[in-house]
């Protein structure tokens, strides 16, 4: 009988590219499809939204946000993400995903908002 795979369900980067995807789209234009990771940051917009979220990874990438997501969700407790040129490799035990990349230049950025009040 074959041993279920363990899924590393509870992965930071995980939990983060779930919340990112709330308001990222499947299908569209760059900017509604996929994040930006730089600077310990993901980050991602739609016309409406903007929405930042703290990682661990130190990444300079612009990867599609959904696949990226599905390639995390069915990895083990091992994970090693390797950035290519234009593609993330992640890697976990024997699990192998190529996560298609924008160059950052293609990506709009946002920019957090003037304060409006002082703390």
């Amino acid at each position: 009988m074959k041993r279920p795979k363990q899924v590393n369900q509870s992965s930071p980067l995980l939990q983060s590219m779930k919340i990112i995807n709330s308001i990222l789209e499947k299908e569209g234009a760059i900017y509604e499809t996929h994040v930006r990771l730089q600077n310990g940051w993901a980050i991602a917009q739609n016309q409406i939204l903007g929405i930042g979220e703290k990682i661990q990874e130190d990444l300079f990438a612009c990867p599609n946000a959904h696949t990226l997501e599905a390639a995390l969700a069915k990895c083990g407790q091992n994970v090693s993400i390797t950035q290519l040129d234009q593609k993330l490799s992640i890697k976990s035990d024997k699990f192998r995903a190529l996560v298609p990349c924008v160059p950052p230049e293609n990506m709009p950025r946002s920019f957090p908002d003037a304060p409006t009040a002082q703390l």
